[in-house]
């Protein structure tokens, strides 16, 4: 009824008063010279080969076991699972072959 009149009024002066805070922050000059506690000293850092940033961030390499990632999520998800999937058509056939059940599959491919 007369309530969509007073959603586009909110919506029309959320909007206002965004571009003007918008325009405000912008007004304000940034400061360009470093202040004391912006100083980072880089001297106690050691360059890491790949194999050590690979243990560091626990990189895995290899073709995941979807059976058991769709097991694990359905065992936990509660209502329907969408999953997008964007790769080459042999990844989409291993997706669409182990998600059924709860799962709603979205695909895009491209050729390798």
């Amino acid at each position: 009824s007369a309530q969509w009149i007073l959603l586009r009024v909110v919506q029309f002066c959320a909007v206002v008063v965004g571009c003007y805070l918008a325009l405000l922050v912008t007004k304000f000059p940034k400061t360009l010279a470093p202040v004391s506690d912006d100083v980072i000293d880089h001297h106690d850092k050691v360059a890491m080969n790949s194999d050590d940033v690979a243990k560091h961030f626990d990189v895995q390499s290899g073709r995941a076991d979807l059976s058991e990632i769709f097991q694990t999520v359905e065992s936990g998800a509660q209502g329907s699972v969408a999953v997008y999937v964007c790769g080459p058509k042999s990844l989409i056939r291993s997706v669409d072959a182990n998600a059924h059940g709860k799962f709603q599959v979205h695909h895009e491919d491209f050729e390798m």
